[in-house]
């Protein structure tokens, strides 16, 4: 019998899948990923996934990119970005007032 994956956005992910090493976490919200070119290892977050070329690419044993986006809920995102606004304000107020 096959075992099951973990319900996280990283083993749901068939290629980011393929990258990770092993379903148990090494540290909570994260599973190990060994650098196939043998140079490094990372922690991976759960909520985390990539694809394949432009976000993989690997030249033979000496270079590896991978560029991953984390899975956040619409809430989370709703959260940041008013964050990110009300700094965005707040600066341009301040130039207007110290110009």
């Amino acid at each position: 019998m096959e075992k099951e994956l973990p319900k996280t956005a990283a083993f749901q992910d068939e290629f980011t899948s393929s990258l990770l090493d092993s379903t148990e976490e090494v540290e909570e919200g994260h599973y190990l990923l060994e650098s196939a070119t043998g140079g490094y290892s990372m922690l991976w977050p759960k909520n985390a996934v990539t694809d394949g070329p432009p976000f993989y690419q690997r030249t033979k044993d000496s270079f590896e990119k991978i560029i991953f986006m984390k899975q956040m809920k619409k809430k989370t995102i709703d959260t940041l970005l008013a964050q990110l606004i009300q700094h965005t304000v707040k600066v341009q107020l301040n130039l207007v007032l110290t110009y």
